[in-house]
């Protein structure tokens, strides 16, 4: 019986300067940012205000044209790019105001065209309504106070391509499990309308 070897690149806890040493690593890096509407960015990326804005006009520059998406209820869907990554970010553009992924660990390993990152992390964020009900906030692992932290995991996969912006890689599919039974119990405890993406 034959079996496959690689070598695979593990980091535990968030990004920091030993993870940037990776291609894959710091391209997810800037990825988060790019996501997220709260996390620190050094005033020396080009991207700051790409980032800070959830301004995605550029996301052209980050996936490929036939950017292919695992939803967590395994829906997959294929070929329309913009589409499909509109459609993966939607709980957080429809449900937060701001929001941040702290890595718990990753594992990289290479494949014949790039790499795949296989994540567990941490999201953490804050609801777009405010609530007369006040719930208490809940503690990230850094101590800022959020609506939600909600375990995430996430795979991607990068091909390497040399036309790339970004460390020369681009995201060709992504799969991700997030926790909605958490997600729904902050939407009501604020009593809150669950919206329909939820109800599946």
């Amino acid at each position: 019986m034959s079996s496959y070897r690689t070598n695979a690149f593990v980091a535990d806890g968030d990004f920091g300067e030993a993870t940037r040493e990776h291609p894959a690593m710091a391209f997810g890096e800037e990825v988060r940012r790019l996501t997220a509407a709260s996390v620190a960015i050094p005033t020396d990326s080009q991207a700051t205000k790409l980032f800070d804005s959830r301004d995605h006009r550029t996301i052209m520059e980050w996936i490929t044209e036939e950017l292919g998406v695992v939803q967590p209820d395994g829906t997959h869907s294929k070929g329309n790019a913009q589409e499909n990554f509109n459609n993966a970010k939607q709980v957080y553009d429809k449900l937060l105001t701001d929001h941040r992924h702290v890595p718990v660990s990753t594992v990289v390993v290479e494949t014949k065209d790039g790499y795949k990152v296989m994540t567990h992390a941490m999201m953490c964020g804050n609801l777009l309504a405010v609530s007369a009900l006040n719930p208490t906030k809940v503690s990230a692992a850094d101590g800022s106070k959020w609506d939600l932290t909600v375990p995430v995991f996430g795979e991607l996969d990068l091909v390497k391509d040399a036309n790339a912006k970004h460390h020369g890689l681009l995201v060709r599919q992504v799969k991700f499990v997030i926790d909605q039974n958490e997600i729904l119990k902050g939407v009501q405890a604020r009593g809150l309308s669950i919206p329909s993406f939820l109800q599946k």
